[in-house]
Order: structure tokens, then C-alpha cells, then sequence
């Protein structure tokens, strides 16, 4: 007498679908080119990229600057709440976290702390970005102080 085979724990037809599925879908990615795409060639740059390039960069640039100024401000709100509840400004921007007025210190967009100034009863906070240069008291500088715009 031959050993009798162990029923699967799916039904027949059921097992059928799942094959003809895995079928189907291998079928669809090889008529669609296969699983995996062919890297297309990087487009060659010409002169008549020129402008558009130095637009985008205008706009990259000017986008830095806006963030930074954001931040600037974020950084500007979490300082007056710290002078609220402690009656005192913040010794470096890291209490700001520790103290979880802000989640996380940011950097600046070109990858450089912020620099907070403020008087000990918090009575004058300044928050500088060194701007682009990376250079304290030069024009490009972002100075956000809480006197207001």
C-alpha cells in the first residue's frame, strides 16, 4: 500500500490562483522591459542652459535665505519661551533641546550653528545665521532679533 500524501493546508483551486497570479505579474514586468529599468544616459549641458542654470541657482540661493530666516525665528520663539519659564536667556542654543523648547537644533542652510545673543534677563535676544560667507558682521549675514521686522 502507498503512503498517502499530506493534504495541503490551502485548497487546490486556491493554490492554482496564487501560481497563474505569479505568473501574471512576471509576465507583465517582462512585456513592461523587464524588472529592472536601463539607466538612461545624463543629459549633456549646453550654452542654452546657461540662464536656466543661474536661475535655479538664484532660486536655490534665495530659498537658503528664507529658511534661514525661518529658522532664525523659531530658534528667536523658543528663546523667549525659555525666558518665560525660566526668567533667564538660555546659556548656549543646546538648553533650548535639552529644556525641549525645541525638538532639535537646526544648523543653518550651509551647514553652520546658529549664533544666539541675549542679554541675562532675556531683555535683548538676537539670533544671527553667518549667511553664505560664513563670516560674522558682514552684509549677507541673517540677524533676527526680537524687536520685530
Amino acid at each position: 500500500m502507498r503512503p498517502r500524501r499530506p493534504r495541503s493546508r490551502v485548497p487546490l483551486a486556491w493554490s492554482s490562483v496564487w501560481t497563474l497570479a505569479g505568473s501574471v505579474v512576471w509576465a507583465v514586468a517582462i512585456a513592461a522591459g523587464g524588472c529592472t529599468p536601463e539607466p538612461k544616459p545624463a543629459p549633456v549641458a549646453t550654452t542654452a542652459d546657461a540662464p536656466a542654470g543661474a536661475a535655479l541657482l538664484a532660486e536655490l540661493r534665495q530659498a537658503k535665505l528664507e529658511l534661514a530666516e525661518n529658522d532664525a525665528r523659531a530658534i528667536l520663539m523658543a528663546v523667549k519661551m525659555h525666558v518665560l519659564r525660566k526668567a533667564t536667556c538660555p546659556p548656549d542654543l543646546a538648553t533650548l533641546e535639552r529644556d525641549r523648547e525645541l525638538q532639535k537644533v537646526p544648523h543653518d542652510p550651509w551647514d553652520r550653528d546658529y549664533v544666539l545673543e541675549c542679554t541675562g534677563d532675556g531683555a535683548s535676544m538676537l539670533v544671527i545665521s553667518l549667511g553664505p560667507d560664513g563670516e560674522r558682521d558682514t552684509k549677507d549675514d541673517i540677524r533676527v532679533d526680537d524687536r520685530g521686522p
